[in-house]
């Protein structure tokens, strides 16, 4: 299995994020026409989407990749930064202080 830079968490967390949004507008836009039975279905999706979430992070954490914890419970997506940006950014830190 192919170990994943902090940049692809990034990728999956905001996926997750967007996936779970649009879930939750599901779940509004169902709810009251359809049957409590079958909108359950997605209140469970959105319970193991949660769970993958959860996991995932656990395995982000496990792999050193990142101890970011806004990857999969920030409120907004996160912007991808490439190597060079992060180097300014080092440098601009290093800098102030």
């Amino acid at each position: 299995m192919k170990r994943a830079n902090e940049n692809e968490w990034i990728k999956i967390g905001n996926q997750t994020k967007e996936a779970r949004k649009e879930l939750f507008k599901l779940l509004d836009v169902s709810s009251g026409k359809m049957p409590k039975t079958i909108v359950r279905h997605i209140s469970k999706s959105i319970e193991y989407l949660d769970k993958y979430r959860t996991n995932a992070e656990a395995r982000m954490f496990e792999t050193n990749a990142s101890d970011n914890l806004d990857i999969f419970y920030g409120q907004e997506k996160i912007p991808i930064i490439d190597d060079d940006q992060k180097k300014q950014v080092k440098k601009c830190d290093d800098e102030r202080w």
